[in-house]
């Protein structure tokens, strides 16, 4: 498995503190059969269910992602993202979001023995930055809205050669978003 640039196709290593291309270029993930991804962190999530809804004839199905241990759909990549970083050794990851994403990788990389350092707007929601805290994740507020806290962490994730361990950008959190 690895990265490759979706423009160049210049390939990275999954440990990689670039999370772009050197041409600008995103990541896409390359794995084959023999590559399989078995998440081994938990922290007790199920598979959530489908729940049937008819609105007039037509027939919907609602995946109950609230029952996620986190609370949120976002706990599924970040368990297959913090998971496959483990098993590489990585010790310490960058975060930004504006709470969900935060709240479920700090709670795996917690699980994980991983440090995480999340950075988040100053106009978080108390209840989600009460969340991140409680899964032990340091806490970076940054002056200004969501996109001035991504920045903020892409660059100190370049200066300090920190894992970035984006919701946004990593294939490897796609990657778990696929799973049930």
């Amino acid at each position: 498995m690895h990265f490759y640039c979706e423009k160049c196709k210049k390939e990275y290593p999954l440990n990689s503190t670039s999370y772009h291309c050197s041409c600008g270029g995103l990541f896409r993930l390359y794995k084959n059969a023999s590559d399989p991804v078995i998440p081994e962190v938990s922290i007790g999530e199920i598979e959530t269910p489908l729940i049937p809804i008819k609105f007039g004839k037509q027939e919907f199905f609602f995946k109950m992602e609230n029952l996620n241990p986190t609370g949120s759909f976002k706990a599924r990549g970040a368990k297959t993202m913090i998971s496959i970083l483990k098993d590489l050794g990585i010790k310490h990851i960058i975060e930004d979001s504006s709470g969900n994403a935060a709240s479920a990788i700090a709670a795996y990389a917690a699980a994980a023995n991983i440090k995480c350092t999340a950075y988040v707007p100053e106009n978080i929601a108390a209840g989600k930055l009460n969340q991140i805290e409680t899964y032990g994740a340091q806490i970076r507020l940054v002056i200004g809205n969501r996109d001035t806290a991504a920045k903020t962490a892409q660059k100190e994730a370049i200066k300090t050669k920190t894992y970035y361990a984006s919701h946004v950008y990593n294939p490897l959190f796609f990657e778990g978003l696929k799973l049930l």
